[in-house]
């Protein structure tokens, strides 16, 4: 069962809305830039390319948002850290949005993003061996001009 809620701007002015009899408090863009460690700019670039739900606005035009934004731009910034495009991760976040039909088609199209994850992840093992290797004090360096970082790309 999927609940729906109403979001009901207060146009009194308070910095609050209603949920459901509820008031929670409104998040300036700098308190959401700071909460999230990204920049005013990163969070209207966000806006702008719908990662993020377009805020409530006051009367002067001020964005309003909720804690959910702050959520959703971590989310963000931990998705491109470990190579999601930002197609990618809107496909992502729009994954709880969508009818069961098309999740099957979503799943089978996220096989190739963690396929993709898999050879990095065992890309940057091999890199770490190497460089474990180069940093060990008792080992000499390798006397053949075979590096061992050049090698460990050589999976890749």
């Amino acid at each position: 069962m999927d609940f729906h809620f109403l979001f009901v701007p207060d146009l009194t002015g308070s910095g609050y809305f209603t949920l459901m009899g509820y008031k929670m408090n409104y998040l300036t863009i700098g308190e959401v830039a700071k909460r999230s460690n990204v920049t005013v700019e990163a969070i209207r670039f966000y806006e702008k390319k719908l990662l993020i739900l377009k805020p409530h606005r006051t009367t002067s035009g001020y964005r309003q948002y909720t804690a959910d934004t702050v959520k959703r731009i971590l989310f963000i910034q931990r998705a491109k850290v470990v190579g999601f495009s930002l197609k990618e991760i809107r496909e992502l976040l729009s994954l709880k949005e969508i009818s069961n039909s098309h999740a099957n088609d979503e799943k089978s199209n996220l096989k190739g993003k963690i396929d993709d994850i898999n050879k990095r992840i065992l890309v940057l093992n091999e890199i770490r061996n190497a460089l474990t290797t180069l940093h060990d004090p008792s080992d000499s360096l390798p006397k053949s001009t075979d590096s061992p970082i050049l090698n460990a790309f050589d999976n890749v």
